[in-house]
């Protein structure tokens, strides 16, 4: 049986590879899925050149895992991705906003599926 961490990690990496095959549609830009096991840390990045010319890198969304908490460190995307990880089975007691203010990074009981 997997522990939770274990469990968490299949979650996340589902989530990044979900998400990262959504692509921008100007201009060359590729989103990546980097899932760093060893460190437990998940991210879809977009890299590459706007319609404009400009250079694009971003961090859409980026998961870190320490001691069974998932901390969302970013998310900027339009989905709702916390719901979506509540829904896949992470505990909402072990999600953490870390781009929230310190009074505001605890979800007990603000998502609901």
């Amino acid at each position: 049986m997997q522990s939770q961490t274990e469990n968490y990690r299949r979650i996340l990496q589902q989530v990044v590879q979900r998400h990262a095959q959504f692509q921008p549609a100007n201009g060359e830009i590729k989103t990546h899925a980097v899932c760093d096991l060893e460190n437990d840390e998940y991210m879809v990045l977009d890299s590459g050149w706007n319609e404009k010319g400009r250079r694009i890198y971003d961090v859409v969304l980026h998961f870190r895992l320490q001691d069974g908490i998932v901390y969302v460190e970013r998310d900027n995307t339009d989905a709702e991705v916390v719901r979506e990880l509540v829904a896949v089975g992470i505990d909402t007691g072990d999600i953490i906003l870390a781009y929230n203010a310190l009074p505001y990074q605890r979800l007990k009981g603000l998502v609901t599926t």
